[in-house]
């Protein structure tokens, strides 16, 4: 992350609470989500396993915050949750007797992945496996933990990444979990490796908490805590396939959805005149498109890019069925708290599942669940009322923020960040990447390739400009923002100058439209 002082940053941990913001700031939070209905789905059922309490142990104290009233409900460790990680094994065992008794690790197929990310526990406990049954890979995982405890027998040294030929191996040791991610790819470089696999350990937090694990594998150092995540492995394989494309992910930073802003204020104003009198709500988001619409926040409260982008690929990676109303969802948001829980309702607001709301709260309960579901059928009737959704779907019509309008023809595609706000848009692509997913792909590996060169701290480059065989690539990072550009490959540098400079006029001139800059408060 950029050294500018990042707004969205401020509540990074829980020592920082005290931090202050101004009202025309962004600020986010976190969310998960159960679903409510009369039928419940997996993912309660699940949830309501991992949450399961019993009385062999004391409760988890509620951490309290003393300035804002808010409660964040500490998950619990069952003792017994070992009988269900025996059942889990057993299950495993016996799919593994249909499949072939090679090992995997000498499987063609298994071999020919181009990555792999594995996570196990200090004692080497399988715990996932991006390919492949994890279970089978126990003697494999247990090679890698005795290769991080030899060399970090010595609490000086840190085992961070191996290069072997074509592959680059990196590790992460952290609160008693192992991570390793081990990649073949050409355009992948180590540190996107790197960040892919803390991105796997937020999702972890997410569900588990800290707290948890730390109790957990105190008691119990040899514990399987593939049972505490039992349900939600989709969610870690949903949050690395995101990382392959995701610029938001890449820049440590939020997709906000182009919107005209007097139509962004009246939805922001409609959602945060039904939720103000909710004491219970932290945080109202706004989505369309899975894109930040609208952010309803304390005016001393902020969310990290991080723990928005956990909240999405919860939407993304469970599949929700389109009959139900709402959803309740526990989450922690590892750079809000990490020990915490927070809830998150989540409700569809049309047919076609394009706008989402989340309401974030520090409790959930049958009367939560019946005030919650009256303010969001109130926010719905007033958006139909509006004709909002029909709005917000006209911006797809709106040519002022296509790529033509900077009058630079040899400019292909662009990426613009603004590190103040930690935001960031994205043009269309243009012929001959238009309609081309691999095209798109390569580009943005480019892009990827320039951002970790940028961010080097060994580096002190601030502008990179490379010729390639079917582009030339142009990257410029400031304190204010950072530029990712693709241009025709037979561009000058004249050219590409004058393209960044109409670039910038543009962004500045659609700002209000591109961005969110000032979001109402909640009187809390």
């Amino acid at each position: 992350m950029s050294n500018t002082q990042n707004k969205f940053d401020q509540l990074s941990s829980i020592s920082d609470f005290d931090s202050k913001a101004d009202s025309s700031d962004v600020i986010f939070d976190n969310g998960f989500g159960s679903s409510h209905s009369t039928n419940e789905s997996p993912l309660l059922q699940n949830f309501n396993q991992a949450l399961n309490i019993e009385a062999d142990f004391e409760n988890e104290s509620k951490i309290n915050d003393i300035n804002s009233g808010f409660v964040l409900n500490q998950r619990d460790f069952d003792e017994n949750d070992e009988n269900s990680v025996e059942e889990l094994e057993n299950k495993d065992k016996d799919s593994d007797n249909e499949e072939s008794d090679l090992p995997i690790e000498q499987n063609d197929e298994w071999r020919s992945q181009s990555k792999h990310i594995f996570i196990l526990s200090e004692s080497g406990k399988p715990i996932y496996s991006l390919h492949g049954n994890e279970v089978n890979l126990i003697a494999f995982m247990g090679l890698l933990q005795a290769l991080i405890s030899i060399i970090e027998c010595d609490n000086d040294n840190r085992l961070n990444c191996v290069i072997a030929g074509e592959h680059k191996i990196v590790f992460m040791h952290r609160s008693h979990l192992i991570l390793v991610g081990v990649s073949n790819e050409p355009d992948k470089c180590v540190e996107q490796l790197q960040l892919e696999i803390e991105y796997c350990y937020n999702q972890i937090i997410s569900v588990v908490t800290l707290s948890l694990i730390e109790k957990i594998f105190n008691k119990h150092h040899n514990y399987d805590l593939r049972n505490k995540l039992s349900g939600t492995e989709k969610l870690l394989t949903n949050i690395i396939d995101r990382f392959k494309n995701d610029y938001g992910m890449l820049l440590n930073c939020v997709n906000s959805y182009p919107l005209q802003q007097e139509i962004r204020d009246q939805v922001s104003k409609l959602i945060a005149q039904q939720i103000s009198p909710l004491r219970s709500v932290i945080f109202g988001l706004f989505l369309f498109e899975n894109k930040l619409v609208s952010l309803i926040r304390p005016k001393s409260r902020n969310i990290h890019p991080v723990d928005v982008h956990l909240l999405v690929n919860v939407i993304t990676g469970f599949d929700t069925p389109k009959n139900v109303e709402f959803t309740w969802y526990p989450i922690c948001l590892p750079n809000f708290d990490k020990n915490g829980i927070m809830y998150a309702y989540i409700s569809h607001l049309d047919e076609s599942c394009q706008t989402c709301l989340i309401l974030l709260t520090g409790m959930c309960d049958e009367e939560q669940s019946i005030e919650l579901n009256e303010c969001r059928k109130r926010i719905q009737q007033k958006m139909l009322t509006q004709n909002t959704i029909q709005l917000m779907n006209s911006k797809l019509k709106d040519s002022s923020l296509r790529l033509d309008q900077i009058g630079v023809s040899e400019l292909k595609h662009f990426l613009y960040k603004d590190n103040k706000i930690f935001q960031y848009f994205s043009s269309d692509y243009t012929l001959p990447y238009a309609n081309n997913p691999s095209e798109q792909q390569r580009i943005f590996d480019m892009y990827q390739r320039l951002y970790h060169k940028l961010h080097n701290k060994t580096n002190s480059l601030r502008i990179i400009y490379m010729q390639k065989k079917y582009e030339t690539i142009l990257g410029w990072q400031t304190s204010s923002f950072e530029i990712y550009a693709t241009f025709s490959p037979l561009v000058t540098k004249e050219i590409a100058i004058l393209a960044v400079n109409k670039l910038l006029e543009f962004t500045q001139k659609n700002k209000s439209k591109i961005f969110l800059s000032s979001m109402p408060t909640l009187p809390r």
